[in-house]
Protein backbone atom coordinates (compact mmCIF):
# COMPACT_ATOMS: atom_id res chain seq x y z
CA UNK A 1 0.00 0.00 0.00
CA UNK A 2 1.38 3.13 -0.37
CA UNK A 3 2.45 5.80 2.41
CA UNK A 4 0.01 8.54 3.19
CA UNK A 5 1.15 11.88 3.30
CA UNK A 6 0.29 15.26 3.99
CA UNK A 7 2.12 17.80 2.82
CA UNK A 8 2.40 21.44 4.37
CA UNK A 9 4.02 23.88 2.35
CA UNK A 10 4.38 27.41 0.86
CA UNK A 11 4.85 26.91 -2.71
CA UNK A 12 7.89 28.65 -3.67
CA UNK A 13 10.14 26.67 -6.20
CA UNK A 14 11.52 23.69 -4.46
CA UNK A 15 7.98 23.04 -3.15
CA UNK A 16 6.57 22.60 -6.48
CA UNK A 17 9.73 20.19 -7.43
CA UNK A 18 8.25 18.19 -3.84
CA UNK A 19 4.72 18.18 -4.84
CA UNK A 20 5.76 16.74 -8.53
CA UNK A 21 7.84 14.18 -7.20
CA UNK A 22 5.40 13.41 -4.30
CA UNK A 23 2.41 12.73 -6.76
CA UNK A 24 4.66 11.08 -9.61
CA UNK A 25 5.82 8.52 -6.93
CA UNK A 26 3.52 5.52 -6.46
CA UNK A 27 4.81 4.58 -3.16
CA UNK A 28 3.39 7.58 -1.70
CA UNK A 29 -0.33 8.46 -1.35
CA UNK A 30 -0.62 12.43 -0.85
CA UNK A 31 -3.89 12.84 1.14
CA UNK A 32 -4.06 16.87 1.17
CA UNK A 33 -2.14 19.94 1.02
CA UNK A 34 -2.07 22.70 3.16
CA UNK A 35 -0.33 25.97 2.47
CA UNK A 36 1.27 28.40 5.25
CA UNK A 37 2.83 31.61 4.77
CA UNK A 38 6.32 31.81 3.37
CA UNK A 39 8.24 31.84 0.32
CA UNK A 40 4.88 33.99 -0.59
CA UNK A 41 1.94 34.82 0.72
CA UNK A 42 -0.32 32.08 1.98
CA UNK A 43 -3.04 33.25 -0.58
CA UNK A 44 -0.52 32.73 -3.16
CA UNK A 45 1.02 29.55 -1.47
CA UNK A 46 -2.30 28.06 -1.76
CA UNK A 47 -3.06 29.50 -5.04
CA UNK A 48 0.62 27.91 -6.51
CA UNK A 49 -0.39 24.49 -4.61
CA UNK A 50 -3.45 24.39 -6.84
CA UNK A 51 -1.95 25.36 -10.07
CA UNK A 52 0.64 22.69 -9.32
CA UNK A 53 -2.12 20.07 -9.13
CA UNK A 54 -3.38 21.10 -12.26
CA UNK A 55 -0.53 20.51 -13.86
CA UNK A 56 0.33 17.51 -12.51
CA UNK A 57 -3.39 16.66 -12.80
CA UNK A 58 -3.03 13.67 -10.26
CA UNK A 59 -6.05 11.33 -9.62
CA UNK A 60 -7.33 11.10 -6.96
CA UNK A 61 -6.91 14.52 -6.25
CA UNK A 62 -5.79 15.64 -2.93
CA UNK A 63 -7.84 18.74 -1.41
CA UNK A 64 -6.02 22.15 -0.88
CA UNK A 65 -6.74 24.11 2.61
CA UNK A 66 -4.88 27.47 3.49
CA UNK A 67 -3.76 28.09 7.05
CA UNK A 68 -1.64 30.64 8.81
CA UNK A 69 -0.51 34.41 7.44
CA UNK A 70 1.68 35.15 9.87
CA UNK A 71 4.27 33.49 11.92
CA UNK A 72 3.08 33.09 15.22
CA UNK A 73 4.37 36.13 16.81
CA UNK A 74 7.04 37.68 14.49
CA UNK A 75 6.68 40.03 11.74
CA UNK A 76 6.44 37.98 8.79
CA UNK A 77 9.36 37.46 6.19
CA UNK A 78 9.32 36.12 2.84
CA UNK A 79 11.47 35.53 -0.20
CA UNK A 80 9.65 36.99 -3.26
CA UNK A 81 13.24 38.25 -3.91
CA UNK A 82 14.42 34.34 -4.37
CA UNK A 83 11.19 32.75 -5.77
CA UNK A 84 9.56 35.65 -7.39
CA UNK A 85 6.43 37.73 -6.20
CA UNK A 86 4.27 34.74 -7.71
CA UNK A 87 6.12 32.60 -5.81
CA UNK A 88 6.89 30.58 -8.85
CA UNK A 89 9.49 32.77 -10.22
CA UNK A 90 7.18 34.81 -12.23
CA UNK A 91 5.43 31.48 -14.40
CA UNK A 92 1.94 32.50 -13.53
CA UNK A 93 2.22 35.74 -15.94
CA UNK A 94 3.59 33.88 -18.52
CA UNK A 95 1.66 33.32 -21.73
CA UNK A 96 1.47 31.23 -24.71
CA UNK A 97 1.62 32.21 -28.23
CA UNK A 98 -2.45 32.75 -28.43
CA UNK A 99 -2.02 35.35 -25.40
CA UNK A 100 -3.32 33.16 -22.69
CA UNK A 101 -2.12 32.70 -19.03
CA UNK A 102 0.04 29.62 -19.50
CA UNK A 103 -0.45 28.72 -15.73
CA UNK A 104 -3.97 30.92 -14.94
CA UNK A 105 -5.78 30.54 -11.31
CA UNK A 106 -7.27 27.42 -11.06
CA UNK A 107 -10.81 26.76 -11.06
CA UNK A 108 -10.76 24.23 -8.38
CA UNK A 109 -11.32 25.67 -5.14
CA UNK A 110 -10.06 25.22 -1.91
CA UNK A 111 -11.00 22.92 1.01
CA UNK A 112 -13.33 25.13 3.03
CA UNK A 113 -11.42 23.38 6.54
CA UNK A 114 -8.27 25.31 7.94
CA UNK A 115 -5.41 23.99 7.51
CA UNK A 116 -4.82 23.08 10.81
CA UNK A 117 -8.28 21.50 11.17
CA UNK A 118 -7.35 19.09 8.33
CA UNK A 119 -4.01 17.90 9.45
CA UNK A 120 -5.80 17.57 12.74
CA UNK A 121 -7.94 15.58 10.51
CA UNK A 122 -5.36 13.63 8.73
CA UNK A 123 -3.49 12.54 11.87
CA UNK A 124 -3.18 8.96 12.32
CA UNK A 125 -0.60 6.14 12.74
CA UNK A 126 -0.38 5.47 8.98
CA UNK A 127 0.07 9.06 8.01
CA UNK A 128 3.21 10.95 7.72
CA UNK A 129 3.33 15.19 8.12
CA UNK A 130 6.06 16.55 5.68
CA UNK A 131 6.46 20.40 6.67
CA UNK A 132 8.20 22.00 3.90
CA UNK A 133 8.07 25.72 5.16
CA UNK A 134 7.47 27.49 8.18
CA UNK A 135 6.41 25.56 11.32
CA UNK A 136 3.35 27.98 11.64
CA UNK A 137 0.31 25.39 11.10
CA UNK A 138 2.61 22.38 12.72
CA UNK A 139 2.64 24.55 15.63
CA UNK A 140 -0.95 25.58 15.93
CA UNK A 141 -2.21 22.02 15.59
CA UNK A 142 -0.10 21.00 18.52
CA UNK A 143 -1.63 23.79 20.59
CA UNK A 144 -4.95 22.60 19.33
CA UNK A 145 -4.83 18.77 20.30
CA UNK A 146 -0.62 17.99 21.43
CA UNK A 147 -2.26 14.29 21.58
CA UNK A 148 -3.52 13.49 17.98
CA UNK A 149 -0.39 15.46 16.40
CA UNK A 150 1.38 12.84 17.87
CA UNK A 151 -0.32 9.76 16.43
CA UNK A 152 1.46 10.82 13.01
CA UNK A 153 3.62 8.21 12.32
CA UNK A 154 6.25 10.75 11.72
CA UNK A 155 6.74 14.51 10.83
CA UNK A 156 9.47 15.27 8.60
CA UNK A 157 10.76 18.60 8.56
CA UNK A 158 12.82 20.58 6.04
CA UNK A 159 14.41 22.93 7.97
CA UNK A 160 17.46 23.62 9.71
CA UNK A 161 21.02 23.84 10.26
CA UNK A 162 23.24 21.80 12.50
CA UNK A 163 26.84 22.15 11.61
CA UNK A 164 26.72 24.47 8.44
CA UNK A 165 25.78 28.04 7.21
CA UNK A 166 22.23 28.93 7.22
CA UNK A 167 20.96 30.95 4.32
CA UNK A 168 18.97 33.40 5.22
CA UNK A 169 21.93 34.42 8.31
CA UNK A 170 25.03 33.11 8.62
CA UNK A 171 23.00 30.97 11.19
CA UNK A 172 19.74 30.77 10.31
CA UNK A 173 17.49 28.20 7.62
CA UNK A 174 14.90 30.49 6.46
CA UNK A 175 11.72 28.39 7.34
CA UNK A 176 13.10 28.10 10.74
CA UNK A 177 14.11 31.88 10.89
CA UNK A 178 10.44 32.29 9.47
CA UNK A 179 9.18 31.44 12.10
CA UNK A 180 11.35 30.02 15.13
CA UNK A 181 9.08 30.13 17.80
CA UNK A 182 6.70 27.48 15.95
CA UNK A 183 9.30 24.95 15.83
CA UNK A 184 10.21 25.62 19.41
CA UNK A 185 6.75 24.19 20.06
CA UNK A 186 7.03 21.82 18.08
CA UNK A 187 10.18 19.83 20.08
CA UNK A 188 8.67 20.01 23.18
CA UNK A 189 5.59 18.68 22.17
CA UNK A 190 7.37 14.75 21.67
CA UNK A 191 6.23 14.48 17.77
CA UNK A 192 8.25 11.27 16.31
CA UNK A 193 10.33 14.16 14.21
CA UNK A 194 13.08 13.90 11.51
CA UNK A 195 14.85 16.77 10.04
CA UNK A 196 16.20 17.02 6.40
CA UNK A 197 18.32 20.44 7.46
CA UNK A 198 20.74 22.39 4.48
CA UNK A 199 23.65 20.09 6.20
CA UNK A 200 21.73 17.30 3.77
CA UNK A 201 20.34 19.60 0.94
CA UNK A 202 22.81 21.78 0.32
CA UNK A 203 24.57 19.00 -1.21
CA UNK A 204 21.79 18.40 -4.18
CA UNK A 205 22.46 20.91 -6.73
CA UNK A 206 19.83 21.06 -9.90
CA UNK A 207 21.77 22.49 -12.86
CA UNK A 208 20.77 24.17 -16.06
CA UNK A 209 21.96 21.92 -17.94
CA UNK A 210 19.89 19.24 -16.36
CA UNK A 211 16.68 20.73 -16.82
CA UNK A 212 17.22 22.10 -20.29
CA UNK A 213 16.68 17.87 -20.84
CA UNK A 214 13.18 17.87 -18.78
CA UNK A 215 10.63 16.77 -20.99
CA UNK A 216 6.73 16.45 -21.22
CA UNK A 217 4.16 19.76 -19.67
CA UNK A 218 5.90 18.59 -16.32
CA UNK A 219 9.17 19.73 -17.45
CA UNK A 220 8.05 23.23 -19.33
CA UNK A 221 6.94 24.08 -16.06
CA UNK A 222 9.92 23.25 -13.76
CA UNK A 223 11.63 25.15 -16.23
CA UNK A 224 9.19 27.99 -16.43
CA UNK A 225 9.56 28.39 -12.22
CA UNK A 226 13.04 27.43 -12.26
CA UNK A 227 14.49 30.23 -14.40
CA UNK A 228 14.28 33.29 -11.68
CA UNK A 229 15.51 31.27 -8.60
CA UNK A 230 18.43 30.03 -11.21
CA UNK A 231 19.64 33.47 -11.78
CA UNK A 232 19.22 34.65 -8.59
CA UNK A 233 21.80 31.80 -7.07
CA UNK A 234 24.16 32.62 -9.68
CA UNK A 235 24.53 36.26 -9.31
CA UNK A 236 23.81 36.18 -5.56
CA UNK A 237 26.21 33.27 -5.19
CA UNK A 238 28.30 31.72 -8.06
CA UNK A 239 26.61 28.87 -7.92
CA UNK A 240 25.73 27.38 -11.60
CA UNK A 241 22.44 25.47 -10.36
CA UNK A 242 19.32 25.92 -7.66
CA UNK A 243 19.20 23.53 -4.42
CA UNK A 244 16.26 21.28 -4.39
CA UNK A 245 15.53 21.60 -0.77
CA UNK A 246 12.03 20.43 0.05
CA UNK A 247 12.15 17.49 -2.73
CA UNK A 248 14.74 15.67 -0.50
CA UNK A 249 11.80 15.27 1.76
CA UNK A 250 9.93 13.39 -0.29
CA UNK A 251 13.39 11.30 -1.35
CA UNK A 252 13.80 10.49 2.34
CA UNK A 253 10.28 9.24 2.10
CA UNK A 254 11.09 7.16 -1.07
CA UNK A 255 14.10 5.96 0.50
CA UNK A 256 15.83 6.89 3.94
CA UNK A 257 19.40 4.93 2.18
CA UNK A 258 19.69 8.09 0.46
CA UNK A 259 20.50 9.89 3.86
CA UNK A 260 23.05 9.55 6.68
CA UNK A 261 21.24 9.92 10.11
CA UNK A 262 22.08 11.33 13.39
CA UNK A 263 20.14 11.40 16.73
CA UNK A 264 20.19 14.42 18.09
CA UNK A 265 18.79 16.99 20.77
CA UNK A 266 17.72 19.88 18.58
CA UNK A 267 16.90 23.21 20.03
CA UNK A 268 16.14 26.28 18.30
CA UNK A 269 17.19 30.00 19.31
CA UNK A 270 13.91 32.06 19.68
CA UNK A 271 15.62 35.31 21.05
CA UNK A 272 16.18 37.97 18.80
CA UNK A 273 19.32 38.84 17.70
CA UNK A 274 22.31 37.81 15.43
CA UNK A 275 21.24 33.63 16.47
CA UNK A 276 17.80 34.50 16.17
CA UNK A 277 16.43 31.25 13.92
CA UNK A 278 19.59 28.97 14.93
CA UNK A 279 18.94 25.21 15.00
CA UNK A 280 21.75 23.13 17.54
CA UNK A 281 22.52 20.06 18.98
CA UNK A 282 22.33 20.36 22.63
CA UNK A 283 25.09 18.06 23.89
CA UNK A 284 24.68 16.00 26.53
CA UNK A 285 20.96 16.57 26.18
CA UNK A 286 18.13 13.60 25.50
CA UNK A 287 18.10 12.77 21.45
CA UNK A 288 14.27 14.33 20.62
CA UNK A 289 14.46 14.15 16.70
CA UNK A 290 16.61 12.48 13.63
CA UNK A 291 18.71 14.97 11.45
CA UNK A 292 20.12 14.23 7.82
CA UNK A 293 23.79 15.23 7.73
CA UNK A 294 24.72 13.68 4.36
CA UNK A 295 22.79 13.33 1.21
CA UNK A 296 23.68 10.90 -1.95
CA UNK A 297 23.05 13.57 -4.70
CA UNK A 298 23.73 10.70 -7.54
CA UNK A 299 20.68 9.11 -6.47
CA UNK A 300 18.38 11.83 -5.06
CA UNK A 301 19.16 13.60 -8.98
CA UNK A 302 18.39 10.26 -10.56
CA UNK A 303 15.09 10.35 -8.91
CA UNK A 304 14.19 13.68 -9.91
CA UNK A 305 15.22 12.96 -13.55
CA UNK A 306 13.14 9.58 -13.86
CA UNK A 307 10.20 11.30 -12.04
CA UNK A 308 9.98 14.62 -12.11
CA UNK A 309 12.16 15.63 -15.30
CA UNK A 310 11.64 13.38 -17.96
CA UNK A 311 8.12 12.07 -17.63
CA UNK A 312 6.08 12.83 -20.40
CA UNK A 313 2.86 12.93 -19.33
CA UNK A 314 1.36 14.33 -23.12
CA UNK A 315 3.78 13.87 -25.27
CA UNK A 316 5.13 17.75 -26.15
CA UNK A 317 8.14 19.06 -25.21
Amino acid sequence: MPRRILIDADPGVDDALALALALRSPELSPVAVCAVNGNASVEKAAANALRILDVLNPSPRPPVAKGADQPLSRPRVGAEHVHGGDGLGGATELRGQNGSLRYPPSETPLDQRHAVDLILDAADEETVLAALGPLTNVALAVRADARKMRRYAELVVMGGAFRTSGNVTPQAEFNVYADPHALQEVLAAGLQLTFIPLDATSSVLLTPQTLAEARGSLGRFTRDISAQLLAFTQKAAGVNGMHVHDALVIAYLLDESLFRLEHVCARVETAEGASLGRTYHEAGGTPNARAAFEADEARILALLKSRVLSLQPDGDR
